[in-house]
């Protein structure tokens, strides 16, 4: 039978105490470590107090979002500025075209015919050079001759056979007494009444317009309205330098034009002495 062993162990031949299992492993994994490793040094190498706080980490975080939104900011900034100097240096040269641009200039009675202004639309057809003036037509009135030159005396009238009445004349008017005087027509009702008698009686409307302004014969003037069937006065006001008119014009062709026109009226006789185109639209 064995022997029973008492409490008391015997260091055997040959063992390995755990220490130094612990101390191999270690400086396996790190062979910095100067020493026996022992529960002192491995509370010491991993003390709490030695590491890096998450808050810290958390702080860099916010740093670098910072950063990088403040690039941004400055990115976008930069892009707006960039578009708003593009845009206006655009507007900057798209105004010196405007002003570089030549403007149209029409004046007399070439601002009153519509085939002259239908042209005026299309710089292409417009004429080399102006019509040449005609010699302005003399001012008449119904049953009597044209009126004589300012500053030439009045040729003596010719003598005429006076006949024998076959009646009694009919009873003028009372002594003392004057005829009626016909009520002076303002401006705006003479240039309204001008744009009425256009579309179907223009050879009346030439009638108002004074002989001073007219560089176009009679013939001219039906033919260019010829090619207008309706005259639609849009706005008509007076102001201090003549009468502004806003008219549309209905055409042969379908179109229409929409022209704004300021007319002169002169007191004595009351006959239009200017006329000017300010623009004009072919709609």
């Amino acid at each position: 039978m064995d022997r029973l062993t008492t409490g008391r162990r015997h260091v055997r031949a040959g063992s390995i105490h755990v220490t130094e299992l612990i101390n191999k492993q270690v400086l396996r994994a790190d062979d910095t470590v100067d020493g026996p490793l022992s529960l002192d040094t491995i509370g010491d190498r991993f003390d709490p107090s030695t590491a890096v706080p998450a808050s810290r980490h958390r702080a860099d975080s916010k740093g670098m979002q910072l950063a990088k939104l403040t690039s941004i900011g400055a990115a976008t900034l930069v892009l707006c500025g960039a578009v708003v100097m593009a845009t206006t240096i655009s507007q900057e040269r798209a105004e010196e075209r405007a002003a570089q641009r030549p403007t149209l200039h029409i004046t007399g009675d070439q601002a009153l015919l519509p085939d002259q202004l239908d042209r005026s639309l299309s710089p292409g057809e417009l004429p080399v050079a102006p019509p040449p003036a005609a010699e302005p037509a003399q001012e008449t009135e119904p049953g009597r001759g044209p009126l004589p030159e300012p500053g030439t005396p009045n040729p003596a009238p010719p003598s005429e056979s006076v006949p024998t009445p076959l009646a009694a004349p009919a009873p003028g008017p009372a002594p003392g007494s004057a005829p009626p005087v016909p009520p002076r027509v303002s401006d705006l009702e003479l240039v309204r009444g001008f744009y009425a008698l256009l579309p179907n009686d223009p050879g009346s409307a030439f009638d108002l317009l004074s002989p001073d302004l007219l560089t176009s014969t009679f013939e001219e003037f039906l033919d260019s309205w010829s090619t207008v069937t309706e005259v639609e006065v849009q706005d008509l006001h007076e102001r201090q330098d003549g009468v502004l008119a806003v008219v549309r014009m209905a055409l042969t062709d379908g179109g229409a034009l929409r022209v704004k026109q300021l007319l002169t009226v002169a007191d004595s006789p009351r006959r239009i002495v200017g006329a000017q185109l300010l623009s004009a639209q072919r709609t």
